[in-house]
């Protein structure tokens, strides 16, 4: 006769109790099911209050009755999650692996610091000064699908990673700074052939100050 062990016994006694038993999901049968113990994966980002109404959410449900789409109204609240996935353990262990977006820069607004993830929005999530994760400072008026626009341009240049500060202008005029202190205007005309510009300027000139580009075909340079 065919033995059952650890967990394909409790499955079968799962199974056997299910088919002689009228689930009332009011009467909360299933109580041995009921969540006990929440782990959250990768929530690195994920704010206190979205954390507490799903945690408030699931103390209430067993492992058999979690609805995902009222867990999604939940984390569609974050400006973090891009997507979760939940695992059970049985009988009352729920794991809850989050998927989010990542920090790329760091708005400067009203003399506080904010996080802008790489969906492009300005979060509240405020920034600790003495942790900026080598993040870019941004200041001046920020517009989400102009600075999406230049900053899938600039990616692909060398010098992206040696920008420290983007100052944003009235007219989608940018200036840039760079950490070896390299000061760069831009002008408001064919900005990748600007790039191109300053990144052929910039191999070339080795104690490179400031570089003007605001001009069409004049450019300004200072390398004393």
């Amino acid at each position: 006769m065919l033995e059952l062990k650890g967990k394909k016994k409790f499955f079968f006694l799962l199974v056997l109790f299910l088919l002689f038993t009228t689930y009332d999901r009011k009467s909360e049968i299933f109580t041995f099911l009921n969540i006990k113990k929440i782990i959250f994966i990768n929530d690195n980002n994920l704010e206190e209050n979205v954390k507490y109404e799903v945690i408030n959410y699931l103390n209430k449900k067993n492992l058999f009755n979690i609805e995902n789409d009222k867990l999604n109204l939940y984390f569609d609240k974050s400006q973090w999650i891009k997507s979760f996935k939940i695992n059970k353990k049985y009988p009352n262990e729920l794991k809850i692996t989050i998927f989010e977006y990542k920090p790329i820069a760091i708005l400067k607004k009203k003399n506080k610091l904010y996080f802008i993830n790489d969906s492009f929005e300005v979060t509240n999530k405020l920034v600790n000064q003495r942790n900026n994760q080598n993040l870019i400072y941004i200041e001046g008026n920020y517009k989400k699908d102009l600075f999406k626009e230049m900053y899938f341009k600039l990616v692909n240049f060398k010098f992206y990673n040696e920008i420290k500060n983007i100052k944003l202008l009235n007219l989608d005029r940018w200036e840039l700074q760079l950490k070896n202190n390299i000061y760069v205007k831009l002008g408001n005309y064919e900005i990748l052939n600007q790039l191109n510009t300053l990144e052929k300027i910039i191999n070339k000139y080795k104690n490179l100050k400031y570089v003007d580009l605001r001009n069409k075909g004049r450019v300004i340079i200072n390398d004393k």
